[in-house]
């Protein structure tokens, strides 16, 4: 979750088994009410993927200083899916690209911070063999 610069708190979370299928979701809160859930994660229209993608993993939220919201996460395809928008917009259905078999994060964590206007930073941690 992220404040923007309006006080809007922007939420972002994964509903499914983590086995079998997951979606990611997106929700924006003011002070007395929060919006109805919208999907994000629809990746049947990225070129930059080998197949349709099954799980999702945990997504990462961040708004820059001019409240342009990231969200980036994981999927089942070794790589990480993202899209952006300004947070005065609906966000889009689609993710706006991905980063295929950038490494085998599904169990690993993601952070991701804005690093000034525009720009983001994702580092990530992946796990094998129990380290």
């Amino acid at each position: 979750m992220v404040r923007d610069r309006n006080g809007n708190h922007h939420i972002v979370w994964r509903e499914g088994d983590p086995s079998e299928a997951t979606e990611i979701f997106y929700s924006t809160c003011t002070e007395n009410s929060c919006s109805a859930p919208q999907g994000i994660s629809d990746t049947r229209s990225l070129t930059c993927l080998a197949q349709e993608v099954a799980i999702q993993g945990k997504p990462e939220i961040a708004v820059d200083q001019d409240d342009l919201l990231m969200v980036a996460w994981n999927i089942d395809q070794d790589g990480l899916v993202y899209t952006q928008w300004s947070s005065s917009d609906l966000p889009p259905s689609t993710p706006a690209g991905c980063v295929p078999g950038a490494a085998d994060v599904s169990d690993g964590n993601l952070s991701l911070v804005s690093t000034g206007a525009g720009e983001f930073t994702l580092a990530y941690s992946t796990t094998q063999n129990d380290e």
